[in-house]
């Protein structure tokens, strides 16, 4: 038996807290331990021993290198032996080998940010700078309230201003001779707040700071306590305290960078392997809260089918008080759409269908031929349910 030009390793949902740091098209070196059972396989990946499940069986010590392909609902790589796939590292690899270590999780990001700035504001506004705490402050401010996001407008602008467009809107500037700041956009807001960190030298731009947040490494795995906390050590340990203030508000700012720019990369490295796909996280006030939307956007390649018979799938997750969420999924075929819902909550459900007709009209008036639009209650899939096709590749 030939050993497998592509095989494919689905992992357990939770993993440990190293691998949960995966982006999906990350490379990965990959050392076959042994068979733990029929389809299971012990694999060793960036020092940690990890169970696996494989239809295709390795010898012990066989050594591939793999590709994430997915993350939700559970990990999943696609393996190809070592020599076969050892190419030079990209400049998307090298980008991302740097941003990993410290991206934060957005959500709590967010949160603790928000809260970091309100305790600032409130009681110690001199634990830092006053232009850092001035444009910090001015980000927080700008996430908008989940309520306004009803309006399709409002919708459509917050998306766009979300930062994944920032280099290609200055691009596009420069080339037009009209170089205005997009004061408007996430990312460049966050890169403004970067600038504004004390420093030995000289004042610093968002571009200029855009160099510190993809160069320096912090590792992500310290908490994300609200920064304030450290201020309340009494007089003798103010200036210390301060600084770590200040640490800890930039680490989280640079976290949320290295996300959003790992974010920019992986929508990049799905367009030149022939993808559409993109993932992006937008912070909205919730009640007294700070979280995220989340959005997934991709289009399969068919091949011999038409922009008009490619498949379209949205899946769009809504944090609601409680907590609680709401997923809906809208998959789109041409002008046929479909729309899935999924909610924990009873009385959500039940308010959920008694809107389906209203949402179905509205949806035809927008010039779609309406297919399925079901709820149902919000539950785990099977582990096996997402496999990707083609995935595996074996000749006897």
């Amino acid at each position: 038996m030939e050993l497998p030009s592509i095989a494919a390793f689905r992992f357990p949902a939770q993993l440990p807290a190293v691998n949960r740091a995966w982006a999906i098209g990350q490379l990965l070196d990959v050392t076959v331990i042994g068979a733990t059972g029929r389809n299971s396989t012990a694999l060793r990946i960036g020092g940690t021993t990890i169970e696996s499940t494989t239809p295709v069986p390795f010898s012990p010590g066989t050594r591939l290198s793999a590709r994430v392909v997915a993350l939700q609902p559970v990990p999943l790589l696609e393996a190809r032996p070592a020599d076969e796939a050892r190419t030079p590292e990209t400049a998307a690899a090298q980008s991302l080998r740097g941003l990993l270590p410290r991206k934060l999780d957005p959500g709590p990001a967010w949160q603790a940010l928000a809260a970091d700035v309100r305790e600032l504001s409130d009681r110690k506004p001199e634990s830092v700078a006053p232009e850092v705490l001035r444009a910090a402050r001015n980000l927080v401010q700008r996430v908008p309230d989940l309520r306004a996001l009803a309006s399709a407008a409002t919708l459509q602008s917050a998306v766009a201003l979300d930062g994944q467009a920032l280099e290609a809107s200055l691009a596009r500037a420069v080339a037009t001779h009209a170089p205005v700041p997009p004061v408007d956009d996430r990312k460049w807001q966050l890169l403004e707040v970067l600038a504004q960190f004390r420093s030995p030298t000289q004042p610093r731009s968002p571009v200029a700071s855009a160099d510190s947040a993809l160069g320096r490494a912090t590792p992500a795995t310290e908490g994300l306590q609200p920064a304030a906390a450290n201020v309340h050590l009494g007089r003798e340990g103010e200036a210390t305290a301060a600084a770590a203030t200040e640490h800890d508000l930039k680490r989280k700012v640079e976290g949320l960078l290295a996300h959003m720019t790992t974010r920019q990369i992986q929508t990049a490295a799905a367009a030149e392997a022939g993808h559409v796909y993109g993932m992006l996280e937008l912070p909205v006030r919730l009640e007294d809260q700070t979280t995220c939307v989340q959005f997934e956007y991709e289009r399969e390649h068919v091949p011999g089918h038409g922009a008009d018979e490619t498949p379209h799938a949205l899946l769009v997750v809504v944090p609601l008080p409680g907590p609680t969420e709401l997923r809906v999924r809208l998959s789109a075929i041409g002008d046929h759409l479909s729309v899935v819902a999924w909610a924990p909550d009873p009385e959500l459900q039940r308010k959920l269908m008694n809107e389906r007709e209203r949402l179905a009209s509205r949806l035809t008036a927008c010039g779609f031929e309406i297919g399925d639009v079901v709820v149902a209650p919000l539950a785990s899939p099977r582990d096996d349910a997402f496999l990707p096709r083609g995935l595996v590749d074996t000749r006897a």
